[in-house]
């Protein structure tokens, strides 16, 4: 699954989300000064079978992207931005 970052010089994760689906209209991140944007894979979940359908998979996936902000942090380099773990 694929992830808007917003990072810091840093590259501390500030924010991060899903872009919704493709029919929902414009969307849009807007970064402060010595902020940049990035869309980044996102590391698999953890144990097979652990993932929810329904009413809880908003909620799983908000718990995904916290814990990601947690873990990770950007790192850039010749390939472009990627997650790294701190």
């Amino acid at each position: 699954m694929r992830a808007f970052v917003l990072y810091d010089k840093d590259g501390t994760i500030t924010s991060a989300g899903i872009p919704a689906a493709a029919d929902t209209g414009r969307q849009a991140l807007l970064s402060q000064p010595e902020q940049a944007v990035a869309e980044v894979d996102l590391p698999d979940p953890g144990a097979p079978g652990t993932a929810t359908t329904g009413q809880d998979a908003g909620a799983d996936l908000a718990d995904r992207l916290t814990q990601v902000m947690a873990e990770y942090r950007i790192e850039v380099s010749g390939h472009g931005p990627s997650l790294v773990r701190k």
